[in-house]
């Protein structure tokens, strides 16, 4: 069986500079629930979501709960603390631990692997894809994006200095000139500026 992953979140920000991971509401609200029961001793964050779907054909498909036509479980999979993977599906009002990658290689439950599936992906194919994820790369989106709405609070916080406040953070004597070298500079040296000035009042 061909599996794809669907990119479900994305880091989103308010007018407040406040960062957060955004998602649809029902599966993010079952992973945080799954998180929370699968995980209450651990201080796991939430920092991604994908479902797996089939290329072509619905990936998990079973008769629990079934009326005149199959049902199709949805699955999905979050991403902890950039480190870790969990799989679950939701099936009726009950979730199905699937698997979770905690170090090393996939982990698989009895539940998943001895259930009446009509159809459904093996562990194999699973954990084929779920190496597809690269955890390195969606931490440095993070960081990127973090750096982006730390850049945007400085701007703000810039752009309602007095033109010789402004003058004096840049180190240009010209309005204008401060204005151009500000805009210049990456989001990190405008954090650090706004650090640097708060730190001094």
């Amino acid at each position: 069986m061909k599996l794809k992953l669907q990119r479900l979140s994305s880091w989103q920000s308010n007018d407040k500079f406040n960062i957060a991971l955004s998602a649809p509401m029902s599966p993010m609200m079952a992973a945080q629930d799954f998180v929370k029961k699968v995980f209450p001793e651990n201080q796991f964050i939430l920092t991604g979501l994908f479902r797996i779907l089939g290329d072509e054909e619905p990936a998990f498909t079973t008769w629990e709960h079934a009326d005149t036509e199959p049902v199709q479980i949805d699955v999905i999979v979050g991403v902890l603390n950039f480190q870790h993977l969990f799989v679950f599906g939701e099936i009726g009002s009950q979730y199905m631990p699937i698997s979770i990658v905690l170090d090393g290689d996939a982990q698989f439950s009895e539940l998943y692997t001895q259930y009446k599936w009509i159809a459904a992906p093996t562990p194999q194919e699973i954990a084929d894809i779920l190496s597809t994820i690269n955890l390195s790369e969606l931490k440095s989106e993070f960081e990127t994006f973090r750096w982006k709405v730390k850049g945007e609070m400085a701007d703000d916080w810039f752009l309602e200095r007095n033109m010789q406040e402004q003058s004096t953070i840049t180190g240009e004597n010209i309005p204008r000139d401060a204005l151009a070298k500000w805009d210049r500079m990456t989001p990190q040296e405008k954090y650090s500026s706004f650090k640097k000035w708060n730190e001094k009042s």
